[in-house]
């Protein structure tokens, strides 16, 4: 893989530490791999923001209970929501490793953000872990007036398998009649289960933090079988029908296997007369907006994220 455009501090981090350890998706328990993950995200990012309040609300998810973290800036109530999927192959993630780049968007935007604990696979298969965020969501549309939230301004957003959830919690949504979401920002989104033939995958599927083979395993993870694949609530992008959906930003990064098919979905999405915005940063590689601590230049990018959600809701 070409490197050369890539921003020095990540192309370091690279090649000097990310592709001499051992890879997650390499190792079958899932709970050694776990924390392999765990322990490595946790050198990556800064340490999270003070915010002006925090607190944790466990609600009924699609089978079983799932926590909520809610972040509030200082600011007069109701706030506007972020509605947030984490990321990490449907497997990995947590509340924790996504504490420091929340609490930034939550000071930055004035946004309340909502981080979503949704149960991982394999232990809870497709489709649990998109029907706990659509619990979420329909949770935060009956509930957020009480804890001072605006749900009339809701933004659904999440990053790389994150960002699969929160596209498809729209396409639910407004197939299950629910008009509440007010935008998606999707980041760097795995919107195609189907397909490694993208140009992306043949650029940089190889040697880089997600490459090409890395994608089987956690499909095999995911999904109950190879056929669902090509369900559109697992890959959106083969959706049917994208009218009626909220706006989007779609945010992908230079150096990553998905980058094509995130450029792909926005191109559906602008077809059917969706309004879109797409933010590429070109230097950058997969999962950069939670490694702030190996570069300095993250944190713009994420000034820049919070400034794009202000103007969502013309916040000054």
């Amino acid at each position: 893989m070409d490197t050369k455009n890539m921003d020095p501090e990540f192309k370091k981090y690279l090649t000097e530490v990310k592709l001499k350890q051992t890879s997650v998706y390499s190792i079958s328990d899932i709970e050694k791999a776990r924390a392999l993950a765990n322990e490595t995200a946790y050198t990556e990012i800064t340490r999270s923001e003070k915010v002006f309040d925090q607190q944790d609300i466990v609600i009924k998810g699609y089978k079983s209970d799932i926590t909520l973290r809610l972040y509030k800036p200082e600011g007069k109530s109701p706030l506007p929501v972020l509605l947030f999927f984490h990321g990490g192959a449907w497997v990995f993630g947590n509340l924790k490793i996504y504490e420091s780049f929340l609490s930034q968007i939550t000071n930055l935007s004035s946004f309340a953000v909502i981080s979503v604990d949704y149960h991982l696979a394999p232990e809870h298969k497709f489709p649990e872990p998109v029907e706990d965020c659509y619990s979420a969501l329909i949770w935060t549309i009956k509930n957020g007036s009480r804890y001072g939230l605006d749900t009339s301004r809701l933004v659904v957003c999440g990053d790389s398998a994150g960002g699969n959830i929160a596209a498809v919690v729209t396409h639910m949504a407004r197939d299950r009649g629910i008009s509440s979401i007010g935008y998606q920002v999707l980041i760097y989104p795995v919107v195609d289960l189907s397909n490694f033939s993208y140009e992306s995958f043949k650029l940089f599927g190889t040697g880089n933090l997600l490459n090409t083979e890395d994608m089987p395993w956690a499909i095999e993870q995911y999904l109950n079988s190879e056929d669902e694949c090509f369900n559109p609530y697992v890959s959106p992008i083969l959706a049917k029908d994208f009218s009626n959906l909220p706006p989007a930003y779609v945010i992908t990064a230079g150096y990553d296997v998905l980058r094509d098919e995130g450029h792909a979905y926005a191109l559906k999405l602008a077809e059917a007369g969706v309004l879109v915005t797409i933010r590429c940063y070109r230097e950058f590689m997969h999962g950069f907006f939670t490694m702030d601590a190996i570069s300095n230049a993250v944190r713009p990018a994420i000034v820049e994220t919070a400034e794009f959600l202000k103007k969502i809701f013309s916040i000054k």
